[in-house]
């Protein structure tokens, strides 16, 4: 063998404590708590709920219900509200592709023949 055509690889100077993809521990943990604290804020009748009831309150008001505009505006929160989540899906899929240099997990999940019988995913 000729010298010097094989290194020694050695240790890693350093190494990946989580995986990629896996948030760090510390947001995981702000997640936690940031949700619990919500939850116990609506089930206490805290600031959060209060400001719901109130934006309801006048909202209400405006007599929309009885108008001909409701269904107008119904079908525009409803798209919002839906086109919102697709959107944001499809930048986590498209970031998450990209990241990992691939679409087959994409084209995967998403065409007919990768489902099964009874409709989930493989």
């Amino acid at each position: 063998m000729t010298s010097g055509v094989v290194w020694d690889a050695g240790v890693p100077e350093q190494t990946r404590v989580v995986s990629i993809g896996r948030p760090p521990w510390w947001l995981m943990l702000l997640a936690f708590v940031v949700g619990g604290l919500i939850t116990v804020d609506l089930l206490a009748g805290g600031v959060l709920e209060r400001t719901d009831l109130r934006v309801s309150e006048i909202i209400g008001g405006w007599g929309l219900r009885d108008s001909s505009a409701y269904p107008v505006v119904w079908a525009i929160t409803q798209l919002g509200g839906r086109a919102t989540i697709l959107v944001v899906l499809a930048i986590l899929v498209g970031y998450l592709a990209w990241r990992r240099r691939t679409w087959l997990p994409c084209s995967a999940s998403c065409s007919p023949s990768a489902r099964s019988p009874s409709g989930c995913t493989r």
